[in-house]
């Protein structure tokens, strides 16, 4: 099986072998499972692997990339001044199928409740629009598979989003005084429970409500929590499959399906399996 390990090691500086190559083997080992899927591999596919890293802090963090091209389509061309090597040139369909390790910040977020100075995201939804082998899919934008058992989320208080909306809406938002007279008024029992937020386009109402309703969905925080201390850094903790261009609402056998190889391993693929292989 064609292999490369692309390890531009942002922000780890420079990494002992020891310490990488843990990393490398889980990531080896998954690439191992998912190319049994049925229809990834064979005589008439030419699939070549990627590895990725990140960072390499308390958790190391990458991606596991698949990348598929017909065979017909794939020349080996030797590679100058390394005797015996050669690389493949191709063309055809080119759409990855890149497997985020590591990562939870997929919640989708209003942006009045996170700081506009930060990129790291705070509070959102998790807006579940469809599930693939019984994982959700977020905003039909990612697949996230996680360990079993264990939610990588953790509700918001209404306290705390209110004064989060506070903190980094606009002067001109609409809502902004409502949710300081919300503060102001609610007793803190109300305010120590569950946060939802509420984007109803038919009466306009956009905002945090403090009880479930129709169409309002929980405000929740990544759990930094989910990940287990006790597992070694390199230890795959979280997948996140990457669905932008699989155009997920046309199925995978439609005639003007442009990525029909990637959308192959995504749809056959056993992720629960590959889930089975988290935390190890």
């Amino acid at each position: 099986m064609p292999w490369e390990d692309n390890y531009a090691h942002v922000g780890c500086g420079r990494i002992d072998s020891s310490r990488l190559a843990p990393w490398t083997a889980r990531l080896h080992r998954l690439a191992d499972l998912l190319a049994q899927t049925p229809g990834s591999t064979g005589p008439q596919l030419w699939a070549q692997w990627e590895a990725v890293i990140l960072s390499c802090g308390q958790h190391f963090r990458g991606a596991l990339v698949y990348w598929p091209w017909p065979a017909a389509n794939v020349h080996l061309e030797p590679v100058a001044g390394q005797p015996g090597r050669s690389r493949a040139l191709h063309d055809g369909e080119t759409t990855r199928l890149e497997i985020d390790v590591n990562r939870l910040d997929w919640l989708e977020a209003p942006a009045q409740l996170n700081d506009p100075d930060k990129a790291e995201l705070r509070i959102g939804v998790a807006r579940v629009t469809r599930r693939i082998a019984g994982f959700p899919v977020l905003s039909d934008r990612v697949l996230l598979v996680t360990r079993p058992g264990r939610d990588p989320f953790r509700p918001v208080s209404l306290e705390t989003a209110l004064k989060a909306w506070v903190a980094h809406a606009g002067p001109g938002d609409e809502f902004r005084p409502r949710a300081s007279q919300m503060l102001a008024q609610m007793d803190p029992a109300t305010l120590r429970g569950q946060a939802f937020y509420l984007d109803d386009r038919s009466s306009g109402h956009r905002g945090i409500v403090a009880a479930a309703q129709a169409d309002a969905l929980p405000l929740l925080t990544i759990d930094l929590g989910y990940y287990d201390p006790a597992l070694p850094p390199q230890a795959l903790q979280a997948l996140a499959i990457d669905l932008l261009g699989m155009e997920i609402d046309m199925p995978a056998s439609d005639p003007r399906q442009r990525r029909p190889l990637a959308r192959r391993l995504l749809e056959a693929a056993d992720w629960q399996r590959a889930a089975a292989e988290l935390g190890r």
